[in-house]
This record gives structure tokens, C-alpha cells and sequence, in this order.
């Protein structure tokens, strides 16, 4: 459920829109819309990305919903200038899922509560630990935070100050950066 709500479907309905804009197909472009919609609603009552319940790897596949939630917003705002500012659910929703985000990479401790159902993961149990791989190094530019460059995430009034806090000391956080989610493209249409 989570996968199909969330951080595949988010994934899904970004690639559907990059073609649609690609192609010039408004269908396509709508359809992402619709899709998407999905992801939007995969927040509980505090703003936590239903993600948050999947095991030692909860913060990655929260990072992987909200990456592609905020390049949507994103590449939406170029095919419709004013998408942000008439968005402000979404808005909110991505602001709330990037702070719980960057606070828990800093200090989990809300996370527990969520992750401890263990959803989706091979796991027989959860650790009580955060294997937050998203956030290390990888090589080349590569970093699978570079969505926190785009415009949906720096207009994030909580969630972009809490992803400057997490990561601004980092030299990559300056640089130009670029991510395909791992270059795990094809794992999101099996």
C-alpha cells in the first residue's frame, strides 16, 4: 500500500509528467496530476509520509516520496506558473513531510514510533535504528537529497531551514547536485 501510494507512485507519476511535458501531451500531463494526487494523500494527521512506518529504512523511502512529490511540484510550476502559490496543501503537506525528514536525520526520535511496524522491509523486526543511506555520500554530484534544490523545496517555509540544518554543512550542499533515485528507474514499473 505504501509503495503504491507513495514513493512508487510519486516516482511514477514524475516520469509521467517528464514524458508529458516532453511530448507536449496535456493528457499525460493530467494524468500525472490525478496520479500524484495519490502521494498527496499518503499523510497521517501530523504530516508524516506514510512511509515512515518502513523499518530501519523509513527516512529513505520518505526521501524517496517526498523527492519525487517535490520535483513534481516543481516541474509543474514551469508548465503552470502560479502552481505553488495555488497549492497550499500541498504546499503544507511537503513541508511538514521535510521537516519531520531532516529533524529525524539530525535526531530521530519521532520516527521509532512509526517505523517499529516494520511495513514492506524483510526484516523480522525493527532495529530501533535509522539506516539513513539516502544521506551519505555517494560519488560524482550523485546525492539523493538533490531535490531539496528545487523550487517547491526551497519555498518550504519549515522543511527547507530543516534541510539546511541536516545537510548545510556539507560541500555538497553548494554545489550543483543531481539524483536518479539510486538509478533505480526500472523498479518502478515492475
Amino acid at each position: 500500500t505504501e509503495q503504491r501510494k507513495n514513493n512508487h507512485n510519486a516516482r511514477r507519476s514524475l516520469i509521467l509528467l517528464y514524458y508529458g511535458i516532453h511530448n507536449d501531451d496535456p493528457r499525460l500531463i493530467k494524468k500525472s496530476l490525478s496520479d500524484i494526487r495519490r502521494s498527496h494523500n499518503a499523510f497521517d494527521s501530523n504530516g508524516i509520509p506514510l512511509d515512515a512506518n518502513r523499518g530501519d529504512w523509513a527516512l529513505n523511502y520518505v526521501n524517496f516520496a517526498l523527492d519525487s512529490m517535490a520535483l513534481h511540484a516543481s516541474f509543474m510550476e514551469l508548465v503552470s506558473p502560479g502552481y505553488l502559490a495555488s497549492n497550499g496543501t500541498l504546499v503544507a503537506k511537503l513541508d511538514a513531510g521535510t521537516k519531520f525528514l531532516f529533524e529525524e536525520l539530525r535526531q530521530p526520535n519521532r520516527v521509532h514510533s512509526y517505523a517499529r511496524q516494520n511495513v514492506g522491509r524483510p526484516q523480522s523486526s525493527y532495529s530501533g535504528r535509522q539506516d539513513a543511506w539516502f544521506a551519505r555520500d555517494i560519488h560524482f554530484g550523485m546525492e539523493l537529497w538533490a531535490w531539496t534544490d528545487s523550487k517547491a523545496a526551497r519555498s518550504l517555509p519549515n522543511g527547507y531551514p530543516a534541510a539546511r540544518r541536516a545537510l548545510g554543512n556539507r560541500p555538497q550542499w553548494r554545489q550543483s547536485k543531481f539524483n536518479e533515485t539510486g538509478g533505480g528507474v526500472t523498479c518502478w514499473f515492475r
